[in-house]
Order: structure tokens, then sequence, then C-alpha cells
């Protein structure tokens, strides 16, 4: 909806006479209570110091035309987001930290026996 405004007030103003068309699928869910999930989430909470609890993207990620694809993304507690921008940049602290995290959970998936 807030989308669809802003998009009417900019055809408004543009004089253009322009059709917007959209489409959406469902939702992608995921059990929570799958152990892959959780050895994933016990790495990234321990290495990041960060309340235990699953979180969600803004849902642009192209991890969803993988079938039974699992997003893993690494955010750090209080540091500025600077993604997909011109300036986007990361320190070597965290690019260590990130990878150190990464490779924890390949190898904590890795020995799983059992995905599902």
């Amino acid at each position: 909806p807030v989308l669809f405004d802003k998009l009417r007030q900019w055809q408004a103003g543009a004089y253009s006479d322009i059709v917007f068309e959209f489409e959406s699928d469902e939702p992608m869910y995921r059990n929570p209570n799958r152990r892959v999930f959780n050895v994933m989430l016990d790495i990234a909470v321990e290495n990041l110091d960060l309340p235990r609890k699953f979180s969600s993207s803004s849902n642009s990620t192209s991890i969803h035309t993988l079938p039974n694809g699992i997003q893993f993304g690494l955010s750090l507690p209080n540091a500025q987001d600077i993604a997909h921008g011109a300036m986007e940049y990361k320190t070597i602290d965290q690019l260590l930290l990130d990878l150190q995290i990464v490779t924890e959970m390949m190898m904590g998936v890795g020995l799983m026996r059992d995905l599902k």
C-alpha cells in the first residue's frame, strides 16, 4: 500500500499514464525446529553475542530460488548498516569474524547426518 501510494504520487506529478504491475509468491516457510537452523543460530549467537532468536531480512535475497535454501546473513550488533551502497566496505576484523562464523556453520552443518 505505501509503495502504491508513492507510485501514484509520482505518476500524478509526471503527467504520464503508466500502468504498474506487480506479482508476489507465497512466503517461503522454514520450520524453525529443524536441527540445521538451530546449529546455524547457535553458532551466530555465540560469535556475535546476540539474544538467541530467529529473525528475518527484508525478504530480498536470491536464496529463495534454491529448493530448501536457508538465508544465513551476518550483521554485527551496534554496527552501522552500510551494505549494498556506493561506499560499502568491511573492516578486516569484520571479514575475519564473518569467515569464522561461516566456517563454523559449514562444519556444524557438515557434521549433521540428517538435516531434517
